[in-house]
């Protein structure tokens, strides 16, 4: 375990695994000594409080899926957060999970975790803050029994915690030791290995975004907010190995099908920021950094007038600021309204387009085009083929000559 720090340590143990699993909730107690107030800001944001422990963010509610029939219930008990489930056609599906850990800050929603012999599994339903309720996990709203057991993948991991594991060979969620370190993302998260910078207070560096190239810089951000409609890990790589410094497109190829339209999927954002005007007139000098804090979140009363100054950074001729719609302050209204992604129910994300006039916008594309590869200069002929079975896999397949060819 790294020397960024521990404010406590909660210890349980699983009585699925017979391993003892510690996590550490994300606070950086080392770099606080230094930097107080930056550490005291970021623990409200939605990075630091990623992930933890259950009984720690717990919705309780309950839910019946309709077209299954199944009854879900998410309550604590004992001090333990528990997924109870009962099939009202078929009484012998009915049972309980102790869920261990959860997904999500809260802001868009929250899932949660749970180990059966030493196997990392995830709930088939989730909580959305748009509906303030539970229902089904993306993707399974339309079954008629019960999934089964969910692996967790890496890639929800890796986003989500700090130091996770590689699962044991041959698996993709089985664990026989601690399948990450730490909760939420720390500051080890951005600016890498801080041991050496502790122990000599300060005069070893650190990781600073800001000195790095645009490609790397950008890294950082794109290892988590780009999804794509596939990933693919390059050959002989594990985005597990992925340190900030590095570049992205070192350890995934990223691919969408060519026409569909950005704002169907969720995490999609760097997308849609990389067609806008904004970012096509500012180049490498903008960045995700330009307009978001990754050390604080603003407060909701403060949202309006911090975002409006990040704009007239650059929008900043006076007769514009002070006559262009002085009556709506909040400019992200008009130029960046919120759109639901068609993958992700009940989940609304802010249009990262950034356009000049949403009205006027072209129609939204319906169809879906052949895989092409995006953000991803290195990308081979084994990534587009791997690509392409996933696609096939996902029922495209319309891919399926071109992905075997």
């Amino acid at each position: 375990m790294s020397r960024s720090g521990i404010v406590f340590v909660l210890t349980t143990v699983l009585a699925n695994t017979g391993f003892c699993q510690q996590t550490v909730k994300t606070a950086d107690a080392d770099c606080a000594k230094c930097h107080a107030e930056i550490y005291r800001q970021y623990l409200a944001t939605p990075m630091a409080n990623a992930s933890g422990p259950a009984v720690d963010h717990l919705f309780a509610g309950d839910f019946t899926h309709a077209p299954s029939g199944v009854r879900y219930k998410v309550f604590r008990e004992q001090n333990q957060a528990w997924l109870s489930f009962n099939d009202v056609h078929d009484p012998r599906i009915a049972g309980k999970r102790r869920f261990d850990y959860f997904l999500g800050s809260g802001h868009l929603g929250a899932t949660y975790l749970y180990t059966q012999e030493g196997y990392l599994l995830e709930s088939p339903v989730a909580w959305y803050a748009a509906t303030a309720g539970y229902d089904m996990k993306p993707g399974f709203g339309r079954m008629t029994e019960m999934p089964p057991a969910l692996p967790t993948e890496p890639s929800c991991l890796r986003c989500h915690m700090s130091g996770v594991a590689h699962a044991q060979p041959g698996t993709i969620n089985r664990y026989t030791g601690l399948p990450f370190q730490q909760t939420g993302i720390t500051c080890e998260g951005c600016h890498g290995d801080t041991s050496a910078h502790v122990r000599t207070a300060g005069k070893a560096s650190v990781v600073n975004p800001a000195r790095l190239s645009a490609e790397r810089r950008d890294s950082l951000c794109l290892s988590c907010h780009l999804e794509g409609d596939v990933s693919v890990e390059r050959a002989l790589r594990s985005a597990l190995d992925y340190r900030p410094g590095d570049r992205i497109s070192d350890y995934l190829s990223f691919f969408v099908f060519a026409g569909k339209d950005s704002l169907s999927r969720g995490v999609s954002e760097v997308e849609q920021l990389s067609t806008s005007d904004c970012k096509r007139a500012s180049g490498d000098r903008m960045s995700c950094t330009s307009c978001h804090d990754p050390h604080r979140s603003p407060e909701a009363a403060e949202r309006v007038p911090y975002y409006r100054a990040k704009c007239l950074n650059c929008h900043s001729a006076p007769e514009f600021a002070g006559t262009h719609h002085p009556e709506t302050p909040d400019c992200a209204s008009c130029h960046m309204p919120r759109s639901a992604a068609q993958n992700i129910p009940h989940v609304a994300w802010t249009d990262h387009r950034i356009l000049r006039r949403p009205e006027l916008a072209p129609m939204r594309p319906q169809g879906d085009g052949p895989l092409i590869a995006v953000f991803s200069p290195q990308v081979d002929q084994r990534d587009a083929a791997v690509a392409g079975y996933q696609a096939v896999v996902r029922g495209k397949s319309r891919d399926r000559e071109a992905a075997m060819e």
